[in-house]
C-alpha cells in the first residue's frame, strides 16, 4: 500500500512537472512567434502558433504574468496589434537561462526548427524521424510538422528534403546553396543558440590570421565583415573535414573574383592549413575569395574593366536607370557620373545577391528619412536587379543604392534663385518698416526684391512675383504661394519663410489628396484586394490605362512597399496617369503586407507630365507617412480632414523641426 501511494505521489508530481513545463514551452512559443517583427496582430500570432484567437489572448495573458519580473513586456496597441519590448536585457537573459531544457535540448517550436535545420545541413547520411523525435523528446508527429516548416526555409535556398523509406531524410542540393543556408543558421542576428565554434573548434585562431593578412594587403574590413569571413571559414573547414569540399570546375567562381582577392584568400587559408591540419583545394580558395569580392575592398575600377562582371553590371544598370526614368521622369539615364558609380557599386552587389551574402545597413532608417525620394527611386531601380537574378533585393541593399541616387539628385539641384516677394501689411508705418528690415536682415540672401503694399490699397501681384507674405487674411487667392506671418517677425516666421523661398516649383503634396479618393473603411484582407479596391476608386476620377493595375501588382511582386509605421505605398512600374494623385484607404484591421502589418494603404501614381523637382514632394510625403502621430490620428478618426490637418502642419513646419 505504501509503495502504491508512493508511486501515485510520484506520478502526480511528474504530471504537475510536465504541466508546468508545458506552460513554459507555450510561453516561449508565444515570445518566439514575435520574431523580429515590430508589431504582430492577434491573427498572425494565432496562425504562427496554430491556435484560435481566443487561445492567443489566454496565452498572452499568461505570458505577461510570466514576464512580470523577467525584463520584458507585451504591450497592446489598439487597432494595430501586439509588441514585445525588452526592458532589461540582463534580466531577460537570466530568465532565458532558467527556462527550457537544462541540457540544451530545444524546447520551443522555433528552437526545434533551428535544431532540425542545423542537423540536416551538417548530417553525413539519412536520419530517421524516430531518432530525431527521441533526441528531442517529442512525438514523430511533432517532428514531421516541424520538418514541413524547415522545408520552406530550405526551399528559399534551392534545397530539398529527400525522404527514403526505412532510411529517413536528408538535404539535397548544390554545395554552395547548403553553405549559404548554414550561414543563416549560425548568423548571430538570426540565432544565438549555435556558436561558430560548434562547426570548427579551432576557428578562434582564424581571426588573427584574417586581420593580419588584410592589414598586409592594405584591405581594411569592418568588424562585422571580419566576423562574416570567419563564419564562412568555419563553414568551409567543417565541410572539408566532412569530405564535402567544393569540387568541379572553378570557371563558375573565377568570373567573380580578381587576382588580388584570390591572393588574400590563399594567404589566409595557407596559414590555417598549418594551424588546423586541413588541406583546402583551389575551389575552396575561390569560395573564400567570393566574400572579398562581395565587398570589393581589394579592387580598383581598372581591375574589372575588361571582365564579364562589368559587362553584366553595365547591362543591369542600364535597366535600373531605364525603370527609374519610366517611373519618375527624372532624366537620370543621361547622368554619366551616376551611371559609372552604379556600375562599380553593382559589381560586388551582384556577387552578394547571387551568393546570398548579407551586408547589414546600420543607416537604413536615416537614409529613408533624409533621402525619401532617393530611397523610393532605389527601390524602383532594384526591381531590375530582382528581374535579372530572380530574387528580391533587401531593404539594406536598396539603402546603399539610394545613397548614389541621393548624390546624383543633389548635384542636379538647381542653383538657388533669389525670389521676388510681395508683403501685404495691415500694420502701421513703423511696424511695417520693422518687418521689412527684419526680412532684409535675415533673408536678404534669398530675396531679390521686396515690394510692400498696404491693405487699404488694391493688391496686384506682378507676373514674376514668387511669394506673398501677409499679416492679414486676404479676400482673394492671388494665384501664387501665400504665407501668413505675424506683425512682429520671430524666428519661427523666419524659418517658415526661408523654407518657402528655397523650395522650387514642385508638385505640392496638398494637391494630390482628395476626398473622392479616400476610403475610411477599406474592405480588404490581402494586399491585392486593397490595391484593387483603391484602383477602382481612382478610375472613378481618372482615365487610367487598362494595364495600370497589372503594373502596380508586378511592381509589388518585385519589391514590397510596406516601409513601416503601418503604411504601404504601392505604385506602378512607370508613370501612367495624367495627374499625380494618391488614393488612401484605411483598413478596419491591420493585414500582413510583406514584412510588416499595414492598416493605411496609399496608392501613388506619378503624372506622365511631371517633369518637375519631386524632392520636396517626396520629402513631405515621407514626413507624413512616417509620422506615428499623424498615422495614428488618421486610423482613429478615419476622416479626410485628418489628412488635410496633418499635411497643413507638415508643410508649414520647417524641416529642421520635423
Amino acid at each position: 500500500m505504501e509503495a502504491a501511494c508512493e508511486c501515485s505521489y510520484l506520478f502526480c508530481r511528474q504530471r504537475r512537472r510536465r504541466r508546468r513545463r508545458a506552460v513554459d514551452e507555450r510561453i516561449w512559443d508565444v515570445l518566439d512567434a514575435f520574431g523580429d517583427t515590430e508589431v504582430v496582430t492577434a491573427a498572425e500570432l494565432a496562425d504562427r502558433l496554430g491556435v484560435t484567437s481566443r487561445t492567443v489572448r489566454s496565452l498572452l495573458s499568461r505570458s505577461r504574468r510570466a514576464l512580470a519580473d523577467g525584463g520584458a513586456r507585451i504591450d497592446s496597441k489598439p487597432g494595430t496589434g501586439y509588441t514585445l519590448t525588452i526592458t532589461d536585457a540582463d534580466a531577460f537573459a537570466d530568465l532565458k537561462e532558467t527556462r527550457g531544457a537544462v541540457d540544451g535540448t530545444p524546447v520551443t517550436a522555433i528552437e526545434r526548427r533551428r535544431y532540425l535545420l542545423r542537423l540536416l545541413l551538417t548530417a553525413q547520411d539519412y536520419i530517421k524521424i524516430e531518432v530525431i523525435a527521441q533526441a528531442l523528446f517529442v512525438s514523430k508527429k511533432t517532428v514531421t510538422a516541424d520538418l514541413a516548416q524547415v522545408e520552406r526555409i530550405l526551399a528559399e535556398h534551392s534545397l530539398l528534403v529527400d525522404r527514403r523509406p526505412y532510411k529517413g531524410v536528408r538535404v539535397i542540393g548544390a554545395e554552395l546553396d547548403i553553405r549559404t543556408c548554414l550561414a543563416t543558421v549560425y548568423d548571430p542576428e538570426h540565432s544565438s543558440r549555435f556558436a561558430v565554434e560548434d562547426l570548427e573548434a579551432g576557428v578562434g585562431r582564424a581571426e588573427r590570421h584574417v586581420r593580419e593578412v588584410l592589414e598586409a594587403h592594405g584591405a581594411p574590413l569592418s568588424d562585422e565583415a571580419v566576423r562574416s569571413v570567419i563564419l564562412h571559414i568555419a563553414i568551409a573547414t567543417n565541410r572539408v573535414r566532412a569530405g564535402r569540399a567544393i569540387t568541379g570546375e572553378i570557371a563558375g567562381l573565377r568570373r567573380y573574383v580578381t587576382e588580388a582577392e584570390l591572393d588574400v584568400a590563399s594567404d589566409i587559408l595557407d596559414r590555417l592549413e598549418r594551424d588546423l591540419g586541413v588541406s583546402y583545394p583551389l575551389q575552396e580558395r575561390y569560395y573564400l575569395a567570393l566574400h572579398f569580392a562581395g565587398r570589393r575592398v581589394l579592387t580598383s575600377p581598372a581591375d574589372a574593366s575588361d571582365s564579364q562582371s562589368i559587362v553584366e553590371a553595365r547591362q543591369v544598370v542600364d535597366g535600373m536607370l531605364r525603370i527609374v526614368d519610366e517611373g519618375f521622369g527624372l532624366g537620370l539615364a543621361d547622368d554619366d557620373e551616376l551611371r559609372a558609380a552604379l556600375v562599380q557599386h553593382t559589381i560586388p552587389l551582384l556577387v552578394r545577391l547571387r551568393f546570398q551574402m548579407r551586408m547589414p545597413n546600420q543607416s537604413l532608417e536615416r537614409i529613408k528619412q533624409s533621402y525619401p525620394l532617393a530611397y523610393a527611386v532605389a527601390v524602383q531601380a532594384c526591381t531590375a536587379l530582382a528581374r535579372h537574378l530572380g530574387r528580391t533585393v533587401s531593404e539594406d541593399e536598396a539603402g546603399y543604392v539610394a545613397l548614389w541616387f541621393a548624390l546624383a539628385l543633389e548635384r542636379r539641384r538647381p542653383e538657388q534663385r533669389r525670389k521676388r516677394v510681395l508683403l501685404v501689411s495691415g500694420a502701421d508705418g513703423a511696424a511695417t518698416r520693422l518687418i521689412e528690415l527684419r526680412l532684409r536682415e535675415r533673408l536678404g540672401d534669398l530675396i531679390e526684391s521686396l515690394i510692400t503694399v498696404n491693405t487699404r490699397k488694391p493688391i496686384r501681384t506682378q507676373p514674376d512675383t514668387d511669394l506673398v507674405l501677409t499679416t492679414v487674411a486676404l479676400d482673394a487667392d492671388p494665384g501664387i504661394p501665400v504665407l501668413k506671418v505675424g506683425t512682429f517677425i520671430d524666428d519661427a516666421d523666419v524659418r517658415k519663410i526661408r523654407r518657402m523661398l528655397v523650395s522650387e516649383a514642385s508638385t505640392r503634396i496638398d494637391q494630390v489628396f482628395s476626398p473622392e479618393l479616400f476610403i475610411p473603411h477599406l474592405d480588404a484582407h490581402t494586399p491585392r484586394e486593397a490595391i484593387e479596391a483603391l484602383t477602382r476608386r481612382a478610375r472613378t476620377r481618372y482615365d487610367l490605362p487598362a494595364v495600370f493595375l497589372d503594373s502596380v501588382l508586378r511592381r509589388e511582386a518585385l519589391a514590397p512597399t510596406d516601409f513601416g509605421n503601418r503604411v504601404a505605398m504601392p505604385h506602378g512600374e512607370v508613370a501612367m496617369s495624367e495627374e499625380t494623385f494618391i488614393a488612401v484607404g484605411v483598413l478596419d484591421e491591420p493585414i500582413r503586407w510583406t514584412r510588416n502589418p499595414v492598416q493605411v494603404v496609399c496608392l501613388v501614381s506619378i503624372s506622365t507630365r511631371e517633369g518637375k523637382d519631386l524632392q520636396q514632394f517626396y520629402q513631405d510625403l515621407s514626413r507624413y507617412l512616417m509620422s506615428e502621430e499623424h498615422i495614428t490620428t488618421l486610423i482613429e478618426r478615419r476622416d479626410f480632414s485628418a489628412i488635410v490637418h496633418s499635411i497643413r502642419e507638415i508643410t508649414q513646419q520647417p524641416q529642421e523641426e520635423a
